[in-house]
């Protein structure tokens, strides 16, 4: 019966000790799980950080590049533009220059052209004994006198005929001014062409000076208005040049028609008169005919039309002196028996007037041709200008989708460095939160083995007290004298005694064996603990490793993003001041613009004038 107790004590207690072993090996297994579930989070965690910083530091050497390329490009275009500007100010300068020498060369001829025909006439005037000199010429007869007068009549008849084609408003209204005084026709032409290369020249500093400026791009008002404003350019000098083609060419058909007439009077005055006087009239047709039947030119502008009308009014003014002519020659061979010298003196001298007439309209068109060059030099500066206007807006375009390109790259990179310090603080949460676990857990422990170690303490007092102290050892019973007692209940007493001695040994045995179980599975706990502690401890030691290379990492990121800003606020500044610089320009031409309005209607009436002849 003793023996079976004991077998169901030792199974019970193998039992407890089974299941206490299967508890702790199951919350063991369960720390390595939770362990090796950290630490797979925690290198996910570590890849995903890895392979953010390598793609911000991809992005960053891709941003960096294009900048330095932009930046190549931009100073480039602006050397390009400060080439090209100085270019056409140069050809603009030697242009005005050009024009200018033309216009005062031909103000000069025309100025001693009609100077030498006032002194012509004055040494005329004042020497009349030049008539006299030579032999005396026959005094004609009346019949030659009457044909004469009739013949001076009908040329007087045919001339206001003539006169009375052109309207009277437009014509003489128009033109005498400026056949009257050369001067003021050359300074009208200076004025218009003065006009013309400013506006021009005007609108070219402007586009290129915006240009080269940029760094960075105008408004899309700004370029709408510039191109406004060339096109109302372009209409103005078509106002000007197409009348002024309608009036060449009207001319040009009454000129046509007035040779004509003349030509048919001269053949009817060759063959009526025959006179000595007839010299004269020969004389004044040959100069009309100088004067008018030069070839047209088909591209000639209005200083060949006024040339034209020069000659015609001159040709004219002749005709009608001619009866006063003919008359004083009259009364001065009834006077004082002129000779035939002084008709041969006075028909020669209009000839050389009308060589020189004729060298000096050949120089004019010569020039007039060397104009028209220059205006189809103008004209390719234009186009020049237009391609140029044209890549200035397509520059623009592009810088100002790089520009938001740019400012979305850095928004995606602060977004992603608010994302990432998230992160990082909710590593740090987690870091520390993990910290004051370990800590505590490794305080419970240490509570615990201080547990452990009093308990084993006070059952090893126990187990010396019931195994030392009140029972004797084995030396002593055998060497201790069997008295065994003469009666019965003594001896039941001494049996019982030794019954409760022996029972008291057998459970301070298993207890102490329990014990000994216990302390030795505590001891196993203790040792796995331990080096849960140790792998936990450097596992701390790297965690902080790598939050102080992630906080590296984290200022490195900073840094560049505040060079990005910096940059990006340097980048928006320049477009500020290209947008301040395109405004000015924008100001500065409309001011242009107003002026050469001005100066337009202080040409209104001689255009109007063009446009109604």
């Amino acid at each position: 019966m003793e023996e079976s107790l004991e077998n169901v004590d030792t199974i019970s207690c193998k039992d407890d000790i089974q299941a206490r072993n299967e508890m702790l090996a199951k919350k063991i297994e369960e720390l390595e799980n939770e362990k090796k579930k950290n630490q797979e989070e925690f290198g996910q965690q570590r890849a995903k950080m890895k392979d953010l910083f390598l793609s911000k530091e991809e992005k960053l050497r891709n941003l960096s590049s294009q900048v330095k390329s932009l930046q190549s490009d931009l100073d480039e275009a602006r050397s390009q533009i400060t080439v090209a500007e100085l270019s056409l100010q140069s050809r603009l300068e030697e242009n005005k220059r050009r024009y200018e020498e033309e216009i005062s060369s031909l103000q000069r001829l025309v100025t001693e052209h009609f100077n030498g025909e006032d002194a012509t006439v004055g040494y005329e005037q004042v020497n009349p004994s030049l008539h006299t000199t030579g032999p005396v010429p026959p005094q004609p007869t009346a019949y030659e006198v009457e044909n004469l007068r009739k013949i001076n009549e009908k040329l007087v008849t045919e001339i206001t005929h003539l006169k009375s084609l052109v309207p009277p408003s437009s014509g003489s209204s128009s033109y005498e001014p400026l056949l009257t005084a050369p001067t003021a026709m050359f300074n009208t032409l200076k004025k218009l062409s003065t006009n013309v290369a400013t506006s021009a020249s005007s609108n070219l500093s402007g586009a290129l000076s915006g240009g080269g400026s940029s760094s960075m791009l105008p408004s899309g008002d700004s370029l709408e208005e510039e191109k406004r404003k060339a096109e109302e350019d372009a209409e103005v000098l078509r106002s000007l040049v197409v009348p002024l083609e309608d009036e060449i060419k009207l001319l040009k058909q009454m000129l046509r028609s007035t040779d004509e007439e003349l030509r048919k009077y001269k053949k009817q005055v060759q063959g009526s008169a025959t006179t000595p006087h007839s010299l004269l009239q020969d004389c004044v047709f040959d100069s009309c005919d100088l004067d008018i039947s030069e070839p047209s030119q088909q591209s000639q502008l209005t200083e060949d039309t006024s040339v034209d009308l020069v000659s015609i009014n001159s040709a004219t003014s002749s005709i009608h002196n001619q009866p006063s002519r003919l008359r004083h020659s009259q009364s001065s061979n009834k006077s004082t028996d002129l000779s035939p010298s002084h008709h041969s003196l006075d028909s020669i001298k209009p000839c050389d007037q009308c060589s020189l007439h004729k060298q000096s309209l050949k120089e004019s068109q010569d020039r007039i041709k060397d104009l028209e060059k220059q205006v189809n030099s103008l004209e390719k500066v234009k186009e020049e200008l237009h391609r140029e206007s044209v890549f200035r807006r397509e520059m623009e375009t592009l810088w100002s989708e790089k520009k938001e390109l740019h400012k979305s790259q850095v928004s995606e990179l602060t977004q992603k460095c608010t994302r990432v310090e998230n992160e990082l603080r909710e590593l740090r949460d987690t870091y520390g939160h993990t910290f004051d676990g370990v800590r505590r857990q490794v305080q419970r422990l240490e509570d615990e083995r201080r547990q452990c170690q009093t308990r084993i303490e006070e059952v090893q007092r126990k187990n010396d007290a019931l195994v030392g102290k009140t029972s004797k050892c084995s030396a002593e019973l055998q060497d201790e004298f069997i008295d065994l007692p003469s009666s019965i209940e003594t001896l039941h007493e001494l049996i019982l005694g030794l019954r409760h001695d022996l029972i008291r040994a057998r459970v301070g045995k298993e207890d102490a064996e329990e014990r000994v179980g216990v302390l030795e599975t505590e001891a196993i706990q203790m040792s796995t603990v331990q080096a849960q502690l140790n792998s936990l401890k450097a596992e701390l030691d790297r965690a902080r490793d790598d939050r102080k290379s992630l906080q590296a990492h984290l200022r490195q990121k900073n840094m560049k993003i505040v060079n990005l800003q910096k940059e990006l606020d340097n980048y928006e500044k320049n477009q500020k001041d290209f947008v301040l610089l395109s405004q000015s320009l924008q100001q500065t031409l409309e001011n242009n613009n107003a002026s050469n309005e001005v100066r337009l209607c202080t040409a209104q009436p001689i255009l109007a004038a063009d446009s109604g002849e």
